[in-house]
């Protein structure tokens, strides 16, 4: 059983999947900083900034994350029971990201898209990279522990966090 069950956290390496289009809100924070956005449709589809409340939003660097946390993945797996995960996620974070995003939609389909939050939390660097948690409401996934990357959680952070 724990053999086939490693087996099938090998094969998960990629933990959300998503494009910028479906995301409707952002919110990014580490110690000394925060950044949320959110998609406002009309006229058109653009960001605005929520958080800090002056200022201006870096669009560029906003889409750059966006399409970074929308195909995350992990370096490797630490734990995927529930209470083995929260052994594990960080007492006090260095990067906490929430991405709340519509879920497709089938072709000529009718009504409100249903919206799902997957949130990151990545505690400090250690020997073979950031220890993560990652979860996702509605049942969607169970919560995993991982290691991740430095590049990625680069990538995460210096574009929109100063």
């Amino acid at each position: 059983e724990r053999l086939r069950r490693g087996a099938a956290l090998f094969r998960r390496k990629m933990l959300l999947d998503i494009k910028s289009e479906q995301v409707t809100k952002i919110s990014i924070s580490n110690a000394t900083s925060l950044v949320e956005a959110a998609v406002e449709e009309a006229p058109a589809r653009t960001w605005k900034l929520l958080s800090p409340t002056a200022g201006t939003l870096d669009e560029v660097a906003l889409t750059d994350v966006l399409r970074r946390a929308g195909t995350l993945v992990a370096k490797d797996f630490l734990a995927d029971e529930p209470g083995e995960v929260e052994k594990l996620r960080p007492a006090a974070p260095c990067l906490t990201m929430e991405i709340t995003f519509g879920s497709e939609m089938a072709p000529g389909a009718q009504g409100p898209r249903s919206e799902q939050v997957a949130t990151l939390t990545v505690g400090e660097k250690g020997d073979n990279g950031y220890t993560a948690v990652f979860t996702m409401d509605q049942g969607v996934r169970v919560p995993v522990a991982f290691i991740l990357d430095e590049a990625t959680f680069r990538d995460l952070t210096r574009k929109i966090l100063k």
